[in-house]
């Protein structure tokens, strides 16, 4: 609890040193994440090996306002059992220009592929609409860490390459489904050529 009141005191203070009060027309954004994860348990000694890699790029058409796309790759191993998942689409975003503080809004669109094997080849077609708002906390000139909130409606559709007509099923016991997710997390973002206050 110490560690996680000293991050945001900590974010709050550089913030308040390095805090913009928009985003220039022409800049540029890059965001993200890289993650790598092996899982280990006592009954087996086999090993859940998971990597993803969601990169996001951003142009600003005018001031406080962009457009860009995102994508999406993971792969998990278990044994025999892989999953690969690929997914891209667009994203827009809005900063709303404040004194102190750069929150914002967005909106994006993903559509992303699921490729299963063992003990049967299928694949689960995944689109997504995400409607997400946030601020961007500076910790320098061109760098910023990004508390924010995402509402996720998806809808999933399942693909058996092996047996199109009785293959897996949902649950449902259909083979498409709609489910609706709220995510909350943090990201960071670094910004090219017009991120500072003019």
């Amino acid at each position: 609890m110490k560690k996680l009141i000293f991050l945001i005191v900590s974010i709050f203070i550089f913030n308040s040193l390095f805090a913009q009060n928009f985003i220039a027309k022409s800049s540029v954004s890059l965001g993200g994440g890289l993650f790598f994860s092996s899982t280990s348990s006592d009954d087996s000694d086999q090993k859940t090996n998971l990597i993803f890699l969601n990169p996001q790029f951003d142009y600003f058409f005018i001031k406080n306002f962009s457009v860009g796309l995102t994508f999406d790759y993971s792969r998990t191993s278990y044994g025999d059992f892989n999953q690969t998942i690929w997914g891209v689409g667009p994203a827009a975003r809005y900063y709303i220009s404040t004194s102190n503080i750069l929150p914002f809004i967005g909106i994006s669109y993903s559509f992303s592929t699921e490729k299963y094997s063992s003990p049967s080849d299928y694949r689960l077609n995944k689109s997504q609409i995400i409607f997400s708002g946030g601020i961007e906390a500076f910790i320098s000139q061109n760098i910023a860490i990004e508390p924010l909130f995402q509402y996720r409606i998806i809808n999933d559709k399942i693909h058996d390459e092996d047996n199109p007509e009785t293959g897996p099923y949902f649950f449902n016991g259909s083979k498409e489904l709609g489910s609706k997710e709220f995510m909350i997390g943090i990201g960071i973002k670094i910004f090219f050529c017009g991120s500072k206050v003019l």
